[in-house]
């Protein structure tokens, strides 16, 4: 009866016992990374109402009065000083600083100027990232009010529309010219406004905060 010789099992090399645990590693990070995108892919908001919902559930520190639902500024009629029509779709994607007025502007409206001004100066790397526009709803500007933008106020944009249509675009929002200074997202939508009883700082820190959590194509 013959006999069956038995082989010994390998045991594994020091080098392969090495590379599993390497190995799940790997796995374990490209496991990670796929979950994360696709978390990323459900809480993106996809429309105006889930951005606002999505703002309010991770914005409870806001300082600024959030506009709802967000109003989009491409619905309204928009021309440059000179008369030529402004689209918003063909601008580069930037965060606005948006202050309507109607006409000349002074008072409340010269301070929220100011404010504007020195909030985006403020943003120090991340200005380029924003874009300060004044919309008038009244009048032409004077020559004088023209050269006081040119000299101390450089890098706004007046723009021009219609005052009815923003009343009707803002309705609910404080839409009085001059009154109030609004942040518009790079998408187009009005989302939040401040008045004078925000201080400056309050203004800068809701900035920062949404800039530090988008990014802009060029």
């Amino acid at each position: 009866m013959s006999s069956e010789v038995k082989q010994p099992l390998s045991e594994p090399s020091p080098g392969a016992a090495r590379l599993r645990p390497a190995r799940w590693q790997g796995w374990l990070i490209i496991g990670l990374l796929a979950g994360g995108m696709a978390l990323a892919y459900l809480v993106f908001p996809r429309s105006a109402e889930d951005r606002q919902q999505l703002l309010s559930l991770l914005g409870t520190n806001n300082k600024g009065d959030l506009v709802l639902p967000p109003r989009q500024l491409q619905d309204i009629a928009i021309t440059r000083a000179a008369g030529e029509i402004w689209l918003f779709a063909e601008q580069k994607p930037r965060w606005r600083l948006l202050l309507p007025v109607a006409g000349d502007c002074s008072g409340d409206c010269r301070q929220l100027l100011y404010l504007a001004r020195q909030v985006h100066r403020r943003l120090a790397e991340k200005a380029p990232r924003v874009e300060r526009l004044l919309l008038n709803t009244g009048p032409p500007f004077s020559g004088a009010f023209a050269g006081v933008l040119q000299q101390e106020y450089p890098g706004i944009k007046p723009l021009a529309a219609d005052q009815a249509a923003l009343n009707r675009l803002l309705q609910g929002a404080e839409a009085a010219s001059g009154t109030r200074l609004y942040i518009v997202d790079p998408a187009g939508f009005v989302m939040m406004s401040y008045g004078l009883e925000h201080p400056g700082g309050d203004i800068l820190k809701d900035l920062k905060r949404l800039l530090k959590f988008s990014k802009e194509s060029q």
